[in-house]
């Protein structure tokens, strides 16, 4: 699915895209906008399977400090298959928006 996207720079004239006729893109086109669409609907409702947690430490000379862990579940990584690539994407999307 995500092969069929548009480039990045499609998307990014697709973004700037406006109806006016003043510039030279195209809207999009019906195959980029379902290729969009299905993207899109991947994320919807999509759970997080790990989280930044922020952890209390004691460093060498007895000082507290604060570290960052990730916090994950272990059966959903081994579910991914090898060379999975994992992206940080802020879940905006919301059912029924």
């Amino acid at each position: 699915m995500l092969e069929q996207l548009p480039s990045k720079d499609r998307l990014a004239e697709l973004a700037a895209f406006e109806p006016t006729g003043a510039d030279n893109a195209q809207p999009a086109t019906l195959e980029e906008w379902k290729a969009m669409a299905e993207a899109l609907l991947s994320l919807v409702g999509q759970e997080a399977f790990g989280e930044i947690i922020l952890g209390v430490e004691r460093d060498e000379s007895d000082e507290l400090t604060n570290q960052k862990y990730i916090n994950y579940s272990l059966d959903a990584i081994e579910a991914l298959p090898v060379g999975t690539k994992l992206y940080a994407v802020v879940p905006t999307l919301t059912q029924g928006s």
